[in-house]
């Protein structure tokens, strides 16, 4: 239960540093890039909002395997057998 509420914090917080992102790309717009009299490029807004939601993810879930990998290690015992 605990990491299913750590993958969904987890995908919350990088949709919203993807959603961050986009709109920050949305509000540059280099060169007509996103949108451009009218036309909006929605597969270069994708792909502004997948890298930056995956790289998050990517990093949360070091964060989430490193941290039950120390949980497992800490519950054994000081002999390296399991309680």
């Amino acid at each position: 239960m605990k990491l299913a509420i750590s993958i969904a914090a987890a995908a919350v917080l990088s949709a919203l540093v993807g959603s961050a992102m986009t709109y920050a790309a949305w509000q540059h717009n280099p060169q007509g890039e996103f949108h451009d009299s009218g036309v909006i490029h929605y597969d270069s807004l994708f792909l502004v909002f997948g890298s930056w939601f995956g790289f998050v993810m990517g990093i949360a879930s070091v964060f989430i395997i490193g941290g039950m990998l120390v949980r497992s290690w800490t519950r054994r015992g000081e002999d390296g057998i399991g309680r």
